[in-house]
């Protein structure tokens, strides 16, 4: 079970604070956003968690051996530099 403390995922270090989150910086800017997701087996249950395609400059989307239901949103289109689902 992950354990996610605080409001900010990537911090401020070059550690992600949350576990299976990975932060870069986009074009050497100061700040840091959500580029991967590895949220394998951790027992996430239901539908696909909509809110994860609001993460724009997500590259890469494991959320295998989960149980999720349903059909992946097509929202998932607005994630352009997404390279690994």
């Amino acid at each position: 079970m992950y354990a996610w403390n605080g409001e900010d995922p990537c911090g401020d270090g070059d550690a992600a604070l949350w576990p299976g989150i990975t932060c870069s910086s986009p074009n050497d800017e100061r700040y840091r956003v959500v580029t991967e997701l590895e949220l394998f087996q951790v027992s996430i249950i239901g539908t696909f968690p909509i809110g994860v395609t609001n993460l724009l400059d997500l590259r890469k989307l494991d959320l295998h051996g989960n149980k999720l239901t349903g059909p992946i949103p097509p929202q998932i289109g607005r994630l352009e530099k997404l390279v690994t689902l």
